[in-house]
């Protein structure tokens, strides 16, 4: 029983881990996004 817990533990860390990445990605392709906006202006 509490190995299954475990597990579904370990592949909440994973799929949070990956949604962090995502969404730090998507902040700096849109930090560079902005700036590069404001540099052309």
């Amino acid at each position: 029983m509490g190995r299954e817990q475990d597990e579904e533990k370990e592949l909440g860390k994973v799929l949070g881990s990956i949604q962090l990445r995502k969404y730090v990605g998507d902040y700096w392709k849109w930090r560079y996004d902005v700036e590069g906006w404001c540099l052309l202006k």
